[in-house]
């Protein structure tokens, strides 16, 4: 007889549960050897049962994440089944709860052993409730959400902000370690405390500890040129002439960072005044010149130029000055520009490229090509250069943030060859 389950169920429903029910199955075996794996990497001698069945649970949902269930979860909401997406508390018994009905309704035959999996679901979610009260603190009496706070520096020395945080619901502070010190972070929890004591309120403090920074090292620069660029309508019509800062002191703090800045000479500073121009040759060998518009501070002033121009570094500057009495007479004075350095080279890596990943002792620079043949790929140094010594052959590299991915090929003298 048919359980209830299977009743009325269409021969092409029934084909396709049947079907989800073999990929629900494989991916379960899948998980398994995948989460023993790692487990056998990391091998936990700790005398908790509780922490056991969570690092197994750990493991598994680490490797359920490592497929893309998406298709798998469209046809399971289709069919009004669980998507998996609340999996975490109990990977294997969410599996094997799908694994159950599916049999249900595809095999007349079959015999659940129900109150075997309702337990292991409701102990998972047990643990995972445990565990968030251990590590986040008990659930305020107004909800079960923690609001947990990233301290900014100033929680180190103003009291008041905190106690504020606390008052406003924080139940859980975190201080980021790859900021700051020891001693401000010991101020932060002091004033933690602090409140916790005036306000009769508990904060968990978590220390968020600073791993192995992965970043891409020094590239190569260009020459010592900066563009000026003046702006200009749609029409090709100039609108606005380019700035840069000349200074005397090029280690004083600059008030606007976002223009370029280039040291004089002090001789040439004291000579300067609003109006002044001077005169220079850039790389183009065009004949171009600064027109000095006010002082921003004692050692910088603002300067312009109405026409776009390569300035070079340390190229000559041509002062022209007119005596008080008289205009015919002038007098022109020649001064050097300080020395500055090149942008870094633009590395443009496009998709099926070949890319060197290098030791940070290497700089990166873009690729090299001679009558459009590659003479050497682009490359890129890394700072943590053990990491590359880790790779294995087709492992992805992934740059930017996610953004580019490529794929280790070979290797050679602590260098990976990759194609993106």
């Amino acid at each position: 007889m048919p359980s209830d389950t299977q009743k009325d169920i269409p021969e092409s429903c029934d084909a396709t549960l049947k079907q989800i029910l073999a990929e629900v199955i494989e991916l379960r075996q899948e998980i398994k050897i995948k989460a023993n794996q790692r487990l056998q990497k990391h091998p936990y001698h700790n005398h908790s049962s509780d922490f056991s069945d969570s690092a197994y649970n750990l493991a598994h949902y680490l490797a359920m994440r490592q497929f893309d269930l998406r298709h798998l979860q469209d046809r399971l909401s289709h069919a009004s089944l669980t998507s998996l997406g609340r999996a975490e508390g109990s990977v294997l018994s969410t599996l094997d709860s799908l694994i159950d009905i599916l049999k249900r309704a595809t095999d007349p035959q079959y015999l659940s052993n129900e109150n075997c999996r309702i337990f292991c679901y409701a102990q998972g979610q047990q643990l995972l409730e445990q565990h968030t009260m251990e590590l986040f603190g008990p659930f305020r009496k107004h909800g079960r959400a923690h609001i947990m706070v990233t301290l900014p520096s100033e929680a180190s020395w103003d009291y008041v902000l905190v106690k504020s945080m606390l008052e406003k619901g924080m139940s859980c502070a975190r201080i980021n370690c790859a900021h700051d010190d020891p001693t401000i972070w010991q101020e932060m929890i002091n004033n933690i405390r602090q409140a916790e004591t005036e306000l009769n309120r508990s904060c968990r403090i978590l220390m968020d500890l600073a791993g192995h920074k992965i970043r891409t090292s020094n590239i190569t620069l260009g020459p010592s040129i900066h563009h000026l660029r003046v702006k200009k309508d749609r029409t090709g019509k100039i609108v606005a002439p380019a700035h840069l800062i000349l200074t005397a002191d090029y280690e004083s703090y600059p008030l606007d960072n976002s223009l370029f800045r280039v040291s004089i000479p002090k001789s040439l500073h004291k000579k300067l005044k609003p109006g002044v121009s001077l005169a220079f040759i850039d790389k183009q060998h065009k004949q171009r010149s600064l027109k000095v518009e006010h002082a921003l501070s004692d050692t910088d002033w603002l300067v312009s130029c109405d026409k776009s121009a390569y300035l070079v570094s340390g190229c000559s500057l041509t002062l022209t000055l007119y005596q008080k009495k008289t205009t015919h007479k002038k007098i022109i004075e020649k001064f050097t520009l300080g020395e500055f350095a090149g942008e870094p080279l633009d590395i443009q890596v496009h998709k099926n490229n070949a890319l060197l990943l290098t030791p940070s002792n290497i700089d990166g620079k873009p690729a090299e090509y001679k009558d459009g043949i590659l003479i050497h790929p682009a490359q890129i140094g890394c700072t943590l250069s053990s990491a590359l010594e880790k790779l294995s052959i087709g492992q992805p590299v992934w740059i930017d943030d996610g953004k580019i991915e490529v794929q280790s090929l070979k290797f050679s003298l602590s260098r990976v060859y990759c194609y993106a």
